[in-house]
């Protein structure tokens, strides 16, 4: 799911999921915003509707397993800054239908967390950039209206999957050197929770990809 102010055509052509689904064999999805945003769940966005974005992207899900043979047990959602987080918002109105989401340059926004339940589980990807101007690496909190730090969306999903300890935390090989992002050592990691509730886990990847270094938009853009 695009950003806020991108569109589908965008993703389709520069992230390469096309080429991946055409060589795996599964289908992918590039759904638009109306008006180039998503209703995420935040508050006094006046860009927002009160469309129901969740809705839609089950609607969606349901639209293509109509017409194609799409394996029930294994859906993910993921998007990037603004859909990012609907992707947040999706594992918590849709654990039933989701087996994983993740989200690229976006951490957990406060405003997500009571769609969330207690005792559901989602697996959960988060990858955030540390030189993140938009949704700060150590996040933009407002009174339950902003985002968590990395950290602390870490710490959320953790506790929300019941994962007992953090504990069997690996440094991953970095398999893609050329990838235009690179993992930084030591504090900065991929990091794996283990001992989760049911196999569900944490991923978390902080990296610095080398578009970073080209202006971003403001924060009032995202």
């Amino acid at each position: 799911m695009h950003g806020a102010g991108g569109k589908a055509a965008t993703i389709r052509r520069g992230r390469g999921w096309s080429e991946l689904a055409e060589a795996e064999n599964f289908v992918v999805i590039y759904p638009d915003g109306l008006n180039n945003v998503w209703n995420d769940g935040r508050l006094g966005d006046a860009r927002i509707t009160d469309v129901n974005d969740a809705g839609f992207i089950n609607a969606s899900i349901n639209f293509m397993s109509d017409k194609l043979n799409i394996d029930q047990q294994r859906i993910y959602a993921t998007g990037f800054s603004m859909g990012g987080m609907l992707s947040f918002r999706l594992a918590c109105q849709m654990p039933d239908r989701l087996a994983a989401i993740a989200s690229v340059a976006s951490s957990m926004p406060e405003y997500v967390a009571p769609y969330c339940t207690d005792g559901e589980h989602m697996p959960v990807l988060i990858i955030q950039g540390t030189a993140d101007n938009v949704v700060p690496f150590y996040g933009m909190p407002r009174q339950g209206l902003g985002y968590m730090s990395a950290a602390n969306s870490l710490l959320y999903w953790t506790r929300q999957n019941e994962c007992a300890t953090s504990s069997g935390i690996d440094m991953l090989e970095d398999v893609d050197p050329d990838d235009g992002a690179r993992v930084l050592p030591n504090r900065h990691r991929l990091r794996e929770w283990r001992r989760c509730d049911v196999l569900r886990r944490v991923l978390w990847r902080a990296q610095l990809p080398r578009s970073c270094a080209r202006t971003r938009p403001r924060h009032d853009d995202l």
